[in-house]
């Protein structure tokens, strides 16, 4: 079934007046978290796509900003807890170009990504059939006869879609492309939270 017909499963803001400010800072210490990453990792300076953890000043402040705007968009909620984590995507033309379909179902409730660089159509695919089961981090030939939808983002979009949404990033061949991932966990489901129950 097709629930972008019935309801709004996502949800797209613009944050550049409230990113702009910080987004060099950012990207600056992010391009040195990655390549902790890298060496930590014992890939020995090889570079790759890299999904890591964030540990910045602004942590908080772009987790306000996340909740609060999920407030606005959806349904009543309350905090299960606050031990929020903050993930990069980082990629560029050195990077893997594979992605895989996956969902968020198990670690948040309500998930956000935060373009600070997003590159003209490499953007989001999102399965638009819902799936009871919450497959996770399938092959990509089992989406291949499933209702897709691509979403195209901007500088400073902020995507907020429900944990069970089965996605997938579009990585780039030659640019750099840099998200945060945010996840909040409620105490509300996501069906009642986005309005599908």
């Amino acid at each position: 079934m097709n629930f972008f017909r019935n309801v709004k499963l996502i949800n797209k803001v613009n944050l550049t007046r409230q990113i702009k400010p910080i987004k060099d800072e950012l990207v600056k210490d992010l391009k040195i978290l990655q390549r902790c990453e890298i060496l930590s990792s014992g890939l020995n300076g090889k570079k790759r796509s890299f999904n890591f953890e964030v540990n910045h000043k602004h942590n908080k402040y772009l987790y306000d900003l996340f909740i609060k705007r999920s407030r606005r968009l959806l349904n009543k909620f309350t905090l299960k807890d606050t031990d929020f984590k903050l993930w990069c995507y980082y990629s560029d033309r050195d990077s893997p170009k594979w992605s895989r379909w996956h969902n968020h179902y198990g670690t948040t409730t309500i998930n956000g990504v935060l373009y600070l660089e997003a590159v003209k159509g490499y953007g989001l695919e999102v399965c638009t059939d819902y799936n009871e089961t919450y497959l996770r981090d399938l092959p990509i030939e089992l989406y291949i006869n499933r209702e897709k939808k691509y979403i195209d983002t901007n500088n400073y979009d902020l995507l907020i879609f429900p944990d069970f949404l089965e996605h997938r990033p579009i990585i780039p061949n030659d640019k750099r492309r840099i998200t945060l991932n945010f996840e909040i966990r409620c105490n509300e489901s996501s069906k009642k939270i986005f309005n599908i129950l």
